[in-house]
């Protein structure tokens, strides 16, 4: 190849990759921002509370942030988590189903065998509810959870808020510390009769 057609070809991918980065820049900038923070001192993990958005919008801004839409294992954190911010907001979890109808995971892949739902839930009621969301304190069934399509609102209940998971990461020295356990544990059982 001569230099002229490698100059060519490097401008074009030049470009290419200019107009990606700026879409996704774009794409980063329009992610909920966080409004709140919590840790629960049930099981240390951090919540944050995004600005209203659609569920995938809401779980993207969760990854960059380090976790998931929470996943709620039990009646005491759906509590924790609604007493918190379910005044006035309806609140995205981590629930969907947006892979295979009728299956619901969790989008950090944990499993729990606890759901909340709502008297007749889910239902897929319109087609495309494909994303669980806790029902805001002054509706009906406050605090159960609904399946609902991608999107920002729900009227007429109060607009759609993420709420992010983040579980922390195990210290270097309780790794150290299981480790060492574990070492101590098996030679032990070598010395054993």
């Amino acid at each position: 190849m001569n230099a002229r057609i490698i100059r060519k070809q490097a401008k074009k991918l030049l470009g290419l990759t200019v107009i990606a980065a700026s879409m996704f820049h774009s794409r980063v900038q329009a992610l909920p921002v966080v409004l709140q923070s919590a840790v629960n001192p049930t099981n240390s993990h951090t919540y944050y509370l995004l600005d209203n958005s659609n569920w995938t919008d809401a779980e993207s801004a969760a990854i960059l942030l380090g976790g998931h839409l929470a996943t709620i294992n039990n009646l005491a954190e759906n509590s924790w988590v609604w007493d918190r911010w379910g005044t006035n907001r309806t609140l995205w979890i981590g629930f969907n189903d947006a892979a295979v109808e009728g299956t619901f995971v969790w989008a950090n892949g944990e499993i729990s065998g606890f759901a909340n739902w709502r008297a007749g839930e889910p239902n897929d009621g319109n087609g495309g509810e494909d994303y669980a969301y806790i029902r805001a304190k002054g509706i009906a069934d406050a605090g159960t959870w609904n399946d609902y399509k991608n999107l920002a609102t729900v009227l007429p209940e109060p607009n759609l808020f993420g709420v992010v998971e983040v579980v922390p990461e195990p210290s270097i020295g309780a790794l150290l510390a299981g480790g060492s356990l574990i070492g101590l544990l098996a030679k032990r059982k070598l010395r054993a009769p």
